[in-house]
């Protein structure tokens, strides 16, 4: 397969012009260490083709497309094959938890894949609605983590995970809302990456919480896939705050190995750990009993 994605880049490559970061409209100016790549103006159906153009959103473009392809296909795999056939007590909560944990990813990965693909359209309007519906995406991502993470968490513990899951939508909410008051920039962009991380970071509430109400066994068990899971993705954030590496060597990382490049692919290795995760609480909780697993009143 990779030898077929080559040559249709070279093909792409060959047919459409790329430039510099000074040659394109200073609305797509989002980091100056990135010197050249660069598609512009292209038609709807050009930016549809352009995704076998090998530039600088190529790797952007590919690593969540491909993720979204992997998870349609878990997605019709865990509700007819590993749920059914689990051999556990499953409800129709379970299916509903996961399956919206997975709807949830699979917008955000199709919002970013469809706003890096079309961010370059000569039609203003297009960019600036795939960047609203990349936005968002990050919004219901961000939700869609949390709620098996609560639900398997409070498992046995109805109050503090209603408690928790309207705490969640609520600060999500108010991200989400956010992210119309300004038009797209590098300012607004930032904004959002602080509000999100402060999203984000509102998890370690319940987490400490369901440490201080749980057993050792199922803390031992699960907190270390929680902790590997904000490792990823503030390892990710970090990378995308700090233009690490362009910004100490720009016009290097052009096409491959920019921070925001780096940045996606964390973000999906994220998002597949926590689906792994969720499955192993899942099974977890549908064979261990409330009273195994709660420190007692």
């Amino acid at each position: 397969m990779a030898w077929v994605w080559l040559t249709c880049a070279k093909m792409g490559r060959a047919k459409m012009d790329l430039f510099r970061y000074d040659e394109v409209p200073s609305d797509w100016r989002r980091c100056l260490y990135i010197t050249g790549g660069y598609r512009r103006n292209l038609s709807q159906s050009a930016c549809i083709k352009s995704l076998f153009v090998f530039s600088n959103e190529s790797v952007n473009i590919w690593s969540h497309l491909v993720s979204f392809l992997f998870f349609f296909g878990v997605l019709l795999w865990v509700n007819f094959i590993t749920i059914p056939n689990a051999s556990l007590e499953s409800s129709l909560i379970d299916h509903a938890v996961i399956t919206f944990f997975l709807l949830c990813i699979e917008f955000c990965l199709f919002a970013s894949t469809g706003y890096h693909l079309f961010k370059c359209s000569s039609d203003p309007s297009v960019s600036i609605i795939w960047y609203r519906l990349d936005i968002i995406g990050i919004a219901i991502a961000v939700c869609g983590c949390y709620i098996p993470g609560l639900y398997y968490g409070f498992y046995c513990n109805m109050v503090w995970r209603r408690v928790y899951v309207g705490a969640v939508l609520l600060v999500v909410l108010f991200c989400f809302l956010a992210q119309f008051r300004t038009q797209a920039s590098l300012h607004h962009n930032c904004q959002l990456v602080f509000m999100y991380s402060l999203a984000a970071a509102f998890g370690f509430i319940p987490f400490v919480h369901w440490i201080l109400i749980s057993s050792s066994e199922i803390i031992s068990f699960f907190a270390p896939k929680v902790i590997v899971f904000y490792a990823v993705a503030l390892l990710g954030v970090s990378f995308y705050v700090s233009r690490t590496p362009e910004k100490l060597w720009p016009g290097k990382f052009n096409f491959i190995g920019a921070s925001h490049q780096v940045w996606h692919v964390l973000i999906a290795v994220s998002f597949i750990w926590w689906y792994y995760s969720c499955i192993s609480i899942y099974r977890y909780r549908a064979s261990i009993p409330c009273s195994q697993t709660e420190l007692p009143p």
